[in-house]
């Protein structure tokens, strides 16, 4: 928070009980039933689920936070940002969870307790302030202790919660396009590997297991007779401190993945000496890169290598056998839902914590005979990626200019005109 208080402007604390009311627990009485929300129903400041149907008599002990007006509500849970304003639908149709701690106030916006709960800097003053062994948290004592700045007038606060709110509404019709695109590409996807590019005659299939519709002139394969897959040994003995941020190298690990591709601004940096141990692997354009530790059979393809660059020794790179198929389709089938079965049926019965390359004897995929129907097939995936990713790219610069929108506005640096 600012330690200077604009003209006009109030500074104090959540416990002030000359302008906020921090909310027990207690719900009124109800006949018929309302939409139980716990923590886990929302998704930042947006219900995605309901938890339980619930009846005044029939609900969980924890089902008791009433919404009322003028007031806002966030999860006390520390390192979790989800945050609800009570407008009238969620006064009339629901009850919140004791995760919830609501914060009353009939002098300030509960617009604008809202975007004060959203801000990044003050859930970092919340974290800090949470207790608990099993589940930390921050309870009412110390959620009085939080400071809060605002405008006196009004009208000022109004013209702040318009301006974030549209631009809230902006970032959410972005996200909605962005999903609108991801399902068309399923679409795509589904279509292609059953119909081909021509609605082609069909037959069915066993593939990982699963019976599946692919055109009768297409193959199904198997992954490790059809290509060579390398992982790095390890660093020998080499602590972390000791090779990363050193040298001209980079060094590809899975936490560099972003929705299929390489972030090269995230990886860190090798010696030359150590990116010449253990076999060599030497990155280069057209690798499908898939992990095999921590999230596992998480991918990427390498479109471009900026300079050269390895990976560490958790993450395969899978390379085709003598041109059995074109690396971008495979990129394509590591994206789709044959790649998801065959990690599904790893996973059954039991969590896998290492993908191993012997794992890939069942890994089966379908593909065409000719190669310019396989990178027909890559172009029309590889366009639809690049509508995601140009809206991906928008939405980061939406949710930036949000940032820092907060920080101006809820701090009084920037001044609005009432």
């Amino acid at each position: 928070m600012t330690s200077e208080v604009p003209e006009g402007w109030i500074k104090t604390t959540l416990g002030d009980t000359d302008y906020f009311q921090i909310l027990g627990s207690g719900i009124k009485y109800f006949q018929g039933t309302k939409e139980y929300l716990s923590t886990s129903s929302i998704d930042r400041d947006k219900i995605v689920m309901v938890e339980e149907i619930i009846t005044h008599k029939d609900r969980p002990s924890r089902a008791n936070m009433q919404p009322i007006q003028n007031s806002a509500w966030f999860a006390k849970m520390k390192a979790t940002l989800k945050v609800l304003e009570a407008d009238e639908g969620l006064i009339e149709k629901n009850i919140l969870s004791t995760g919830f701690c609501g914060i009353l106030s009939t002098k300030v916006d509960s617009g604008y307790l809202k975007q004060f709960l959203l801000d990044e800097k003050l859930n970092i003053i919340k974290d800090s302030k949470t207790e608990g062994t099993t589940q930390e948290a921050i309870n009412n004592e110390n959620t009085a202790k939080i400071e809060i700045i605002f405008p006196k007038d009004p009208k000022e606060q109004g013209k702040i919660v318009t301006i974030l709110e549209t631009l809230d509404k902006n970032i959410d019709k972005t996200k909605e396009l962005i999903q609108k695109h991801q399902k068309m590409k399923r679409g795509l996807v589904l279509n292609c590997f059953s119909k081909g590019t021509k609605n082609k005659k069909t037959k069915i299939v066993k593939i990982n297991k699963k019976e599946c519709e692919i055109p009768e002139d297409w193959n199904v394969k198997n992954i490790l007779k059809t290509s060579t897959l390398k992982g790095r040994i390890g660093w020998q003995g080499l602590t972390t401190a000791e090779y990363l941020n050193q040298g001209e190298y980079f060094l590809v690990t899975g936490t560099d993945f972003f929705d299929g591709s390489i972030d090269w601004n995230h990886c860190v940096y090798v010696e030359e000496k150590r990116y010449y141990q253990d076999r060599n692997i030497q990155l280069k354009i057209g690798d499908n890169l898939i992990t095999k530790d921590g999230t596992i059979g998480k991918i990427a393809y390498v479109d471009r290598v900026p300079k050269p660059a390895t990976l560490n020794s958790g993450v395969f790179v899978m390379r085709p056998r003598n041109g059995a198929y074109n690396p971008e389709y495979m990129h394509c089938i590591l994206m789709s839902f044959f790649f998801d079965n065959f990690i599904e049926n790893l996973k059954a019965g039991s969590t896998i914590a290492h993908l191993y390359q012997k794992d890939f004897v069942y890994f089966e995929f379908p593909v065409p005979i000719s190669e310019e129907e396989q990178k027909y097939i890559a172009s029309l995936l590889t366009e639809s990626d690049n509508k995601i990713f140009k809206e991906f790219d928008y939405l980061n610069k939406l949710l930036k200019m949000k940032s820092g929108l907060m920080q101006d506005l809820l701090t009084g640096k920037v001044r609005v005109a009432t």
